[in-house]
């Protein structure tokens, strides 16, 4: 028996409801959480909250890194595992990154 959804992203997802991140009419758990093509998914803390959210990302293959947007601002995971924290609204969002061969493989 497999997963109930599609797609994992290569990574750990924390899954209550799954939702394909390419499904455009999913159901946001997070405000700034966007769904297309473009989206991968990524472990985040809010609070005392541990889940999955996704985001228009891509890799970088200059600097060889996965670069992920919330709110219009780019963030860059260079490193696996890497914790990358943003504040939106007062809101710190805490991202930790996928293991980068998984995510780009390239």
């Amino acid at each position: 028996m497999g997963p109930s959804f599609t797609h994992a992203d290569f990574c750990p997802l924390i899954v209550a409801d799954a939702i394909d991140y390419d499904d455009v009419y999913g159901q946001k758990e997070f405000e700034v959480e966007v769904f297309g093509i473009d989206s991968k998914c990524l472990d985040v803390t809010v609070g005392t909250t541990k889940s999955a959210t996704c985001l228009k990302s891509e890799c970088n293959t200059e600097f060889q890194t996965f670069d992920f947007e919330v709110e219009h601002g780019i963030y860059t995971c260079s490193k696996d595992y890497e914790v990358v924290d943003v504040n939106v609204s007062g809101k710190i969002y805490r991202f930790t990154c996928p293991k980068l061969a998984q995510v780009c493989p390239k």
